[in-house]
Order: C-alpha cells, then structure tokens, then sequence
C-alpha cells in the first residue's frame, strides 16, 4: 500500500504555474487546491513513485522500478474532504474500483504527509512537490 501511496507520489506531470492557475479556477476548496501538482516519493533502490493530481479530479500513478527496469503508469479519479481530511484515490470503475484512502496529516508549498491505516496501525510517507 505504501508503495501505491500517493501522496508523495508518483506519476504526476505538471506544469507548475499552469496547475496552480487551474486549481484557482476550479472550484476546488482551499485545501484540495493545495494538493493540485505532481508529488514523488522514493522508495527503494532509486525507484519511486509519483502522483500527479490534476485539478479536474482526475490523476496519474507513475511507479519507477529502477532495479527492474519497470515503468507503469495507472490512472486514477481522486477526492478530497477537507473536513475528514481524506484523500480518496479511485482506480479503475465499477465493480472493479479499487480505492486508497489516505489520511492528509500536513501539507506545505514542497511537501505533504499523508496517513494510511494497515492492519490497525497508522503509517507514515512524505512526498515532495515536483517542479
């Protein structure tokens, strides 16, 4: 689940000042605005994730394998309630929808911490903004 986790996140491509224009004109509250933009996270050997959020609810998962030489990339739908301060990422439609919920704990301009339950126990990742 970490490894899938966003928020820090994966595949997102942006254009700085454009993403940040259309999250402004969207309609997006406040905090949702904020989480517009691509996010990476490494994990290991050199490989990461990166999540890119676009500002009409839509979203891409890149996941870098350097050891394996892997490249994936996954599209995805996503939320967020700023009163629960949930981040939902929805894969696929239907019967099929596979969903993340990540719990946002902060975020900033460079980075945000999200929160994710497993088996009763709350973890941790950070991700960076890409520029």
């Amino acid at each position: 689940m970490a490894a899938a986790l966003l928020l820090g996140a994966g595949a997102l491509v942006a254009c700085g000042d454009d993403e940040e224009d259309q999250a402004q004109n969207s309609g997006l509250s406040e905090a949702a605005a904020a989480l517009v933009g691509t996010w990476r996270t490494e994990t290991r050997y050199g490989s990461y994730e990166q999540y890119t959020l676009n500002a009409d609810g839509s979203g891409v998962l890149r996941e870098v394998d350097l050891e394996y030489g892997n490249d994936e990339i996954e599209p995805f739908r996503w939320s967020y309630d700023a009163t629960t301060r949930r981040l939902v990422l929805t894969y696929g439609s239907g019967y099929d929808a596979e969903k993340e919920v990540y719990e946002v704990i902060s975020i900033s301009q460079s980075s945000v911490i999200l929160g994710i339950w497993d088996d009763g126990e709350l973890y941790y990742e950070e991700l960076y903004r890409v520029k």
